[in-house]
């Protein structure tokens, strides 16, 4: 009802185990009593901006950079800190994922069209649920993904750009696009 599609994930795993997942739209009887629940990235332009940092201080400051550059990103989820993500809205269709390795530290991921992120359920490695701060997809308010900050991919790039200068990238960006 909030504008997420809601995909049903294995308890304690982080991806979906169904055939064409993406093209289906699941219902309440589809989801087992522990499932996780994950959520599409595509439909509404929902896209996710993966920080898979294992270095807090790393962590904290990219989703502060996140954050300053764009105002309104209220909903932040956390599964094995300081690995953290945060929604948001791509202005345009056709983004898929990108991916920019910083080394030993981890990686910093935007999950689009056709990905996914886990929203409730328990943490594989952690055995612990992941959870949100503050606001979450299930908010009736503010939860809502009409109320998710528009970012363009140019907003995404020179985010990206600004953490491959500051934590210094190990490869090129990598990234998948369906855009012509």
């Amino acid at each position: 009802e909030n504008g997420f599609r809601p995909i049903p994930i294995p308890h304690g795993q982080k991806g979906p185990r169904i055939t064409g997942w993406q093209a289906r739209t699941f219902c309440r009887d589809d989801f087992a009593e522990r499932s996780n629940v994950g959520v599409l990235c595509g439909p509404l332009n929902v896209a996710f901006l993966d920080i898979d940092v294992t270095d807090e201080a790393v962590a904290e400051a990219i989703v502060a950079e996140w954050q300053r550059r764009h105002a309104g990103t209220w909903m932040q989820r956390t599964g094995k800190a300081p690995k953290t993500g945060l929604p948001f809205r791509f202005t345009a269709k056709g983004e898929r994922k990108r991916t920019l390795n910083l080394g030993e530290i981890g990686k910093v991921e935007v999950l689009a069209d056709g990905q996914q992120f886990v929203a409730f359920g328990m943490h594989p490695d952690t055995g612990k649920p992941y959870r949100w701060h503050g606001l979450d997809p299930l908010d009736t308010f503010l939860g809502t993904a009409e109320m998710l900050p528009e970012i363009t991919p140019d907003d995404v790039d020179s985010f990206l750009a600004w953490a491959r200068d500051t934590f210094g990238a190990q490869k090129p960006l990598e990234s998948l696009s369906q855009r012509a």
